[in-house]
């Protein structure tokens, strides 16, 4: 809501980058459109250049695996291999947090080839951790193991690493919630738990073996957000203003135009002490759970 410049200055560290990353494109849930046009990503140049054009300021981003992975396919069995052997190793932070970790970089091309080959292009989410998964290549191998609960997780001493991963509700339904409802209000942030295992063949970690393990049941909600329903139901002009590219999106929402120079009824949903509550659990430190 609202017509504001960007500036995520609070909560992003300055050399942050944004890594669009593959396998976790959007879908509509089935049998209800085959166009996807809102769930198609423009290209990552393009992107900047439109925030740039809107905001004022470019969004630092990192456009690596946009241009050399998958840029529009959806597997989520795929994706947890590309966070555990590819993405993970490279995190800037696991360099200071267990170097040897780090040394696990595998050669990019053939873990890519082997994991294509291995699983299938696409995957219901209901069939997602029913079968193991195990594939090699040269320079490495990768495995899922049995789910955990979250008492083992919190028992387990090794470094803690925090990955945020922004999508659309669907696949949080889908990935996080086993399927059920309630749909997630946008700007709602889940909690998925893995543990991530590696050992190595060789001193020097040149055949480093991935394994990578779940948390069962559903993601526990950290933090809420605004009913995306309510703030629709409160949608005027200013609201959507910032929407003109490729096309202004006001003009198809049949939305009253509102010349105030305050907060709209959208913004103000936002701006309540309790619109984003955190829970419980995630208020108190771990020691305490």
């Amino acid at each position: 809501c609202g017509g504001g410049t960007l500036n995520c200055s609070g909560v992003l560290e300055a050399d942050a980058r944004v890594v669009p990353v593959p396998y976790m494109t959007e879908r509509a849930p089935e049998g209800h459109t085959s166009i996807q046009a809102d769930n198609t990503p423009r290209d990552v140049d393009d992107q900047t250049d439109m925030i740039e054009a809107a905001y004022g300021r470019k969004l630092p981003m990192n456009g690596h695996y946009a241009t050399s992975w998958p840029r529009y396919a959806q597997q989520y069995e795929k994706f947890k291999a590309f966070l555990a052997a590819e993405l993970v190793p490279k995190l800037t932070v696991i360099r200071t947090l267990a170097p040897a970790f780090a040394q696990a970089v595998s050669d990019s091309d053939a873990f890519q080839a082997a994991l294509e080959a291995s699983m299938p292009e696409a995957m219901h989410y209901e069939d997602v951790g029913k079968q193991p998964i195990h594939f090699e290549w040269a320079g490495g191998a990768y495995s899922t193991g049995p789910t955990f609960r979250k008492a083992e997780y919190a028992a387990t001493k090794a470094p803690e690493v925090n990955i945020a991963i922004v999508g659309h509700n669907r696949m949080m339904i889908e990935y996080c919630q086993q399927g059920q409802p309630p749909k997630p209000n946008n700007n709602a942030v889940l909690e998925k738990l893995f543990i991530l295992r590696v050992s190595n063949s060789t001193p020097d970690m040149r055949g480093a073996q991935f394994m990578l393990r779940e948390l069962e049941g559903q993601c526990a909600k950290v933090m809420d957000a605004p009913s995306g329903a309510d703030a629709m139901r409160s949608l005027v002009g200013v609201d959507v203003r910032g929407c003109k590219l490729p096309f202004d999106v006001s003009m198809f929402l049949g939305l009253d135009d509102d010349v105030s120079t305050g907060e709209t009824a959208c913004m103000k949903l936002a701006s309540k002490p309790d619109a984003f509550p955190i829970q419980a659990e995630f208020t108190v430190g771990r020691d305490e759970l």
